[in-house]
This record gives C-alpha cells, sequence and structure tokens, in this order.
C-alpha cells in the first residue's frame, strides 16, 4: 500500500490484490485509488498509478484492471488518459449513498 499524507492529513492512498482468487488469475490484478478532493489536479492519482503497476510488473503480473463507478466521468477519464480500456460493464452491482451503480471494468496490459 502506498499513502500520501500533508502532516496528519491523509491526502490519498492506492495498493492492488490479485483480480480474483485461484491459480487461473495469479498474473491478473487490480488496482484502488483514492486521492481526497483536497489533493485533486496535483498528479498524485498518476503517481500512484504508475507505482501500481511498476511493482505488479516487476512481481509478474500480466494485466491491471479498474472497477470504475460508470458515474464517475473523471475516473473513467482518467484510466484512458493512462492506457486503460474498457471490457466490460457490469450494471448495477454496486450500491453506494442509497443508489445502485454500474460498474465499468477497464483493463490494461502491463
Amino acid at each position: 500500500m502506498w499513502l500520501a499524507k500533508q502532516g496528519a492529513e491523509l491526502l490519498g492512498f492506492a495498493y492492488y490484490s490479485q483480480f480474483r482468487a485461484g491459480v487461473g488469475y495469479a498474473h491478473s490484478m487490480e488496482h484502488t485509488i483514492y486521492v481526497a478532493d483536497a489533493a485533486a489536479g496535483r498528479g498524485l492519482g498518476q503517481q500512484f498509478l504508475a507505482q501500481v503497476e511498476t511493482h505488479a510488473h516487476a512481481t509478474g503480473a500480466h494485466v491491471m484492471i479498474a472497477g470504475v463507478l460508470a458515474a464517475n466521468a473523471a475516473g473513467f477519464a482518467f484510466h484512458i488518459r493512462c492506457g486503460y480500456a474498457e471490457v466490460a460493464r457490469r450494471p448495477e452491482v454496486g450500491f453506494k449513498f442509497g443508489q445502485w451503480f454500474d460498474l465499468v471494468l477497464m483493463q490494461k496490459f502491463l
């Protein structure tokens, strides 16, 4: 896990793990990146993603997957800029704030 802090304030974090359990998915990873609103637009997300991808590739990962809420246009655009492509949409598999969300799966070969 990677963290970015300013003093005691958490600006963001990133980590990755195997996409699904089982030997067949041993080289497919999924990342999570969070950047606080106060830190948005400073390039922190790109730094996190570069660290995640570099580390994953060095440990044998072949594919990195991102799960982005379809309603998150900024997250979708970010991943497109970073070389990810949409590979699937899963209708109403996420539930937050009393509402169902579609999930967009995006993928990049490392």
